[in-house]
């Protein structure tokens, strides 16, 4: 009797185990999306589109960072002309003059902000798992050569975009201006709603931490935040803070600098606002699709992703329609 009681709790023991694993290892993810450093403050806007009601849209700065003599230099110039040279304020950053960079004599706020040495991945056309360029390095160097400036101070949201990525800029200055309307809610340590807090944006993702997370297309934080991440830069860039990465996904801290920039938002203690509204996905849509369907005016605040000049401004013309 007492030999089968211990073979019993054995395999009782053993199932337990076994189960405690199972919840552990599906209950934690590694990936940056789904696992913050620390608890993070999170609201969701509402269903309507943002300029259905505008009674007070954000001032807007809006800033991309360059690749020289990349394919993505058309679409930067198109934006000059119909992209974020529409927004309240706008600069260029590269790791060169943006005289060279264009081949304009026109003076474009931003600059050279970071050096192309033999290690950058950029350079070699390195690509991370995800498939996108391995660039986190010279884009931390932009968002420091902006954050120690002044240009953005006077404006109510600062947005980096991608080149590929086409805004509606009418959308983007309502939706980020309703938002600080929006109720902050109290899980993960959230503060109650209505009170002023750092805030960032990002799109909806079921698994992610608070049901959305920020992708490299689109970054948007407001003054609050940007207060917060010049005075605290240097804690973001640590090397303890890349080790903490590095524990969740090896691919991170080189490869998405979306991923570190949503991670050090966290770490500053800014709220993430989730919304629907932040960017739709038309990439692969025949261009007259574009011009009914896919790109709408005054509808989602962003569209990517749109290589090509054709569709750039098939997305841009019915935007505008």
């Amino acid at each position: 009797m007492k030999f089968f009681t211990v073979i019993f709790l054995l395999v009782a023991l053993c199932l337990l185990s076994t189960y405690i694993t199972f919840r552990i290892t599906t209950t934690t993810s590694i990936h940056y999306t789904t696992t913050p450093l620390l608890n993070t403050r999170h609201a969701h806007t509402t269903d309507p589109p943002p300029s259905s009601s505008c009674p007070a849209p954000a001032r807007v700065f809006c800033f991309l960072h360059a690749v020289p003599k990349s394919g993505e230099i058309p679409l930067v110039k198109l934006h000059l002309e119909r992209g974020i040279g529409q927004c309240d304020g706008y600069a260029i950053y590269s790791n060169t003059t943006n005289q060279e960079l264009l081949g304009t004599s026109q003076v474009i706020p931003g600059g050279r902000a970071y050096e192309f040495n033999a290690r950058s991945r950029v350079e070699d056309g390195a690509k991370t798992q995800y498939k996108t360029a391995a660039n986190t390095p010279q884009l931390m160097s932009t968002w420091s050569t902006l954050l120690n400036s002044d240009i953005w101070r006077s404006y109510d949201w600062t947005v980096k975009v991608d080149a590929d990525t086409v805004l509606d800029i009418s959308s983007l200055r309502c939706l980020l201006g309703g938002v600080s309307k929006v109720e902050v809610g109290k899980s993960w340590g959230g503060m109650a709603g209505g009170e002023e807090v750092p805030k960032f944006m990002a799109r909806p993702e079921k698994n992610s931490v608070g049901g959305g997370t920020v992708v490299g297309q689109i970054e948007a934080l407001d003054r609050r935040s940007m207060e917060l991440f010049r005075s605290r830069f240097l804690q973001c860039s640590s090397t303890s803070f890349f080790h903490n990465l590095l524990a969740q996904n090896e691919y991170l801290p080189m490869s998405t600098e979306d991923g570190w920039f949503e991670q050090c938002m966290y770490v500053l203690g800014s709220t993430k606002v989730v919304s629907r509204w932040l960017m739709k996905d038309v990439r692969g849509q025949p261009y007259k699709k574009l011009k009914h369907k896919g790109c709408q005016k005054n509808q989602w605040a962003s569209y990517y992703t749109l290589k090509e000049e054709e569709e750039w401004n098939a997305c841009m013309d019915a935007i505008e329609m």
